[in-house]
């Protein structure tokens, strides 16, 4: 078809000036072997190289030319072949033109590509634009963007606001670790950076939840997509001061495909590098986060600035991330890894108190050893369709982290030891479902437990064993509809918590109805609620010798009103008023002494 349509217009647009002979040049080009050549330019120039009336060669090789007053001289051209020229000679009206095939330099093109551009809510960073020599990982370069901010534990945020999800290819392999990521992904094998603004992650809620927080995307160069990619890094050195021999050494493999990702990572370092940051959640969601100890590793403190520069460790860390895409809105993502992390700890001081007759002075000379040892692994199920949100995600955690050493204060010496051992399970779950008329209807549960089995030597020379098992169990049931610019909404919950400090039992059950009314108009954002509560908790400390259990049931009412004010793109008023209630907690009603390090006792 294109072939026709060219000849059409070879035949009928033989354009000139208006003529002044009626003489017809026309001839045949042909290449090397004979064959007549399609599509070649025939241009007639005068002396001066103006163009003067041009023709063009049908399938055959043949043209015609009408010519007009002034030519010098005709030019032949085609891409591959070398031109040829012929000098006019009215007395000859016909040619055969060979064309000789022939090759050419390309002159140097610079392409620069736009910095930043914007498409709608997303922006995207061009990482040549701000790659420079010494930046090694895509976190090295998301620094130097205009508005992004890497903290030093990894987490990123966008305009002063944590990010909500890290896609890599638009997947959500890393989940809440994403350090691993950006820490360790080459720049060079990243094309962009991509800012999703005002990210509503599920689809069932957009145009009906908003979202003031951004998602990053990170997009990948074609030759690091669906192909396995690995990196060996090693670094040895010496420093005299310390333990003599240094290293750090990384080994990683990843592959990005469209229905399947992985990222696999083991490090090593003994020069002060905190790696334990790559595998911390940075998430700021509602997930079980299992309960803290009333004992910790020991902790000297230190100066005021990075502890890589003043502080050798051992450290070893082992991490395995897999997605799938199960089906057009569903994936599947399993993360397990393990930590190895020793670090040793000396501190002299002395403290003279000029306060008191003969100004007594207090030496302390400290030598800690602590030891971390963590494992830990995670499932997380996600369907994501226009009207349903299904998320599951499922956790398993555990460490054996212990603490050795000694203190010698005022020439008496002092063995320390602390063991903060931790294990825990949690299920969080999240439906949400969005009707044809927008209405919401979800479903939240978190559930998780907690043991804490530790021992701790105190300064009487006396092992203090610490058994505590802690249950969480909160769900709720919560309906929105939209009227116009009012927005309702309806929840019912119950949460169930159980904490056992040694012999020290508590229990709590709450059942609550919590309405809430939003009126949204032109930047302003007011909202009242209220959450009325049934509470009955019950202590038992019989275990340690002490008087009866003690029950109480409780309604509790909690008023909030909130009123919010976008007053510009960078600055907001809030006004919050809220009454609330917080029930006991076991830690402060356990009646027996119990240390929180080896020198500080407390009683509930």
């Amino acid at each position: 078809m294109v072939r026709i349509i060219l000849l059409c217009f070879s035949l009928a647009v033989s354009l000139c000036l208006p003529a002044q002979s009626s003489a017809v040049f026309s001839g045949k080009v042909v290449d090397t072997s004979e064959n007549g050549m399609y599509g070649v330019n025939i241009v007639a120039y005068n002396e001066s190289g103006r163009q003067l009336c041009y023709a063009i060669s049908d399938a055959e090789g043949y043209f015609t030319l009408k010519p007009v007053g002034g030519i010098a001289y005709i030019r032949f051209s085609f891409l591959g072949y070398e031109s040829q020229t012929v000098k006019y000679n009215p007395a000859v009206n016909k040619v055969v033109v060979r064309m000789k095939e022939t090759s050419f330099q390309l002159r140097e093109v610079s392409v620069k590509a736009e910095r930043i551009s914007e498409r709608g809510d997303t922006l995207t960073y061009s990482v040549a634009g701000f790659k420079q020599i010494q930046d090694h990982s895509i976190a090295d370069v998301i620094r130097k963007m205009p508005g992004l901010e890497v903290k030093p534990n990894g987490s990123i945020s966008y305009q002063g606001k944590s990010i909500n999800h890290f896609y890599i290819e638009g997947l959500d392999l890393m989940g809440s670790q994403y350090a691993q990521a950006s820490n360790n992904i080459s720049a060079d094998k990243v094309e962009s950076v991509q800012v999703l603004e005002n990210h509503q992650a599920v689809k069932s809620l957009r145009d009906i939840e908003f979202s003031d927080k951004a998602a990053l995307n990170i997009v990948l160069k074609d030759d690091a997509k669906s192909v396995w990619t690995g990196l060996a890094d090693i670094g040895l050195g010496w420093a005299e001061k310390s333990d003599g021999f240094l290293y750090e050494n990384r080994l990683m493999g990843m592959n990005f495909k469209k229905n399947f990702q992985t990222l696999l990572l083991y490090k090593n370092t003994n020069t002060g590098t905190n790696i334990a940051d790559e595998i911390l959640s940075l998430s700021d969601l509602l997930e079980y986060r299992g309960e803290a100890n009333i004992i910790s590793l020991l902790d000297l403190g230190g100066p005021a600035f990075d502890a890589e520069r003043y502080t050798f460790n051992k450290s070893h860390l082992l991490s395995g991330n897999w997605l799938w895409r199960t089906g057009k809105d569903s994936d599947l993502r399993i993360q397990a890894s393990g930590l190895f992390d020793s670090e040793e700890q000396l501190r002299k001081s002395s403290t003279t108190y000029l306060d008191f007759d003969g100004s007594p002075i207090i030496t302390e000379d400290w030598n800690v050893e602590s030891r971390r040892k963590e494992a830990k692994g995670e499932i997380t199920y996600t369907l994501n369709k226009e009207r349903t949100y299904l998320k599951s995600i499922s956790k398993v955690y555990s460490d054996w982290n212990v603490s050795h050493g000694n203190i010698l204060y005022n020439d008496r010496l002092t063995v320390l030891s602390v063991k903060p051992y931790k294990r825990m399970l949690s299920e969080d779950l999240l439906l949400s479902h969005t009707t044809p008329g927008g209405n919401v209807i979800q479903f939240n549960s978190s559930t998780g437990y907690t043991r804490l089995p530790g021992q701790l030597l105190t300064i009487n020379g006396s092992r203090q064993l610490l058994d505590m098992d802690l249950f969480s169990s909160k769900n709720h049931v919560q309906y929105k509809k939209k009227f116009g610019a009012l927005y309702f909404e309806n929840m019912v919950g119950f949460d169930s918590r159980y904490q056992k400090i040694n012999s020290t039992d508590w229990k709590l059950q709450q059942l609550y109805w919590s309405p809430s009314v939003s009126l949204k108009h032109k930047g302003h954002e007011l909202t009242a609620k209220a959450k009325v509560s049934y509470v009955n908790q019950l202590l038992d400390n019989s275990g340690n010798g002490a008087a009866d259990k003690l029950r109480s049931s409780d309604l509790w009412i909690e008023p909030n009103l909130n009123w919010r004010w976008e007053m510009s793109p960078t600055s907001k008023l809030i006004l919050d008023y809220r009454l609330t209630a917080d029930p006991y907690d076991a830690k402060k009603l356990v009646t027996e002494p119990l240390f929180t390090s080896y020198a500080q006792c407390t009683v509930g």
